[in-house]
């Protein structure tokens, strides 16, 4: 199997794995709180992680920063979670699509970056896009597949701080690994979650009784494929296929979300939700690709 091969399978699995737990995010949220199931999520990717870190290799110096920097990404999961139990997960996917251009657009705020034409026609496309999907339950008088305008909104606000991590997050990679990086974010989470998941407990003790078989597999999934699992295999993918898997896991992941979550949800891919989409992603590829990627994927 060649090296092109080996990045096609591992981007496919990651775009799967990527894809599928906002939906099985849904799936848990559904009985279990949404806070509650959001720190035991993190508890057990704590877990999984744990083995894998080596505190003698601490940058100390940036510590603070890296701890203060991952209170975004905690923000963001509290807002997914109670985002996607008000709208569809084939909704949050879409959604997730604008982060590159988001990215694109506080770079440029932020670190003044420069925006070519090319990326400037992906931002105004981008956010044509996202305003239509969020604002989609008012067009459709929130049907059962467009979400709330709530629901929207709260996942919005989700990619919103995804984007801003992921901006401010790459300087700190050249200070800690990125394994660290990520089991610092996974830990805050878990304890600054603890105490509202055990008042979660007190004040709503019998969802424990709801849990059925798909709701522990859906903790088992986002705990451990969602989280390390994505990770490990997108590695895999940069490792072998370059830079242009990045670009494309934010075409794949919606699709295979959007399986998925017709196959365990019974939702639906509706016409108005693909014309909100479209432009994200010709903004996001306008954003993400240039040129050059795309020459020299085809000479490959």
């Amino acid at each position: 199997m060649t090296n092109q091969q080996k990045a096609l399978w591992a981007l496919l699995l990651a775009a799967f794995l990527g894809g599928s737990t906002g939906v099985f995010v849904k799936v848990g949220v559904l009985v279990i709180p949404p806070l509650t199931f959001t720190f035991l999520r993190f508890l057990l990717s704590t877990i999984c992680l744990l083995p894998f870190i080596s505190l003698k290799k601490i940058d100390k110096a940036h510590l603070k920063q890296l701890i203060l920097l991952s209170f975004l990404p905690v923000t963001n999961v509290v807002l997914f979670a109670f985002g996607v139990k008000e709208t569809t997960a084939i909704m949050g996917g879409f959604l997730y699509a604008f982060t590159p251009i988001l990215v694109a657009l506080f770079g440029y705020l932020i670190y003044k970056q420069k925006l070519s034409t090319r990326k400037s026609w992906g931002l105004l496309l981008g956010m044509i896009g996202a305003i239509f999907l969020v604002g989609l339950p008012a067009l459709e008088q929130a049907t059962q597949y467009s979400g709330t305008l709530w629901g929207n909104f709260l996942v919005f606000s989700a990619v919103v701080t995804f984007a801003l991590y992921s901006l401010f997050i790459k300087k700190h990679q050249e200070h800690h690994s990125v394994q660290f990086i990520t089991f610092v974010f996974v830990a805050l989470t878990t304890l600054v979650l603890s105490p509202i998941a055990l008042t979660d407990l007190l004040s709503n003790p019998d969802w424990f009784a709801g849990m059925n078989m798909m709701t522990w597999i859906s903790l088992l999934f986002v705990g451990i494929g969602g989280g390390m699992g994505v990770y490990l295999v997108y590695q895999y993918a940069l490792k072998f296929g370059g830079p242009l898997p990045a670009s494309m896991m934010t075409f794949l992941q919606p699709i295979a979300g959007s399986l998925m979550a017709f196959l365990l949800l019974g939702e639906k891919l509706t016409i108005n939700i693909l014309l909100g989409s479209l432009p994200i992603f010709v903004g996001a590829w306008l954003v993400t690709v240039n040129k050059k990627e795309v020459k020299g994927a085809r000479a490959s």
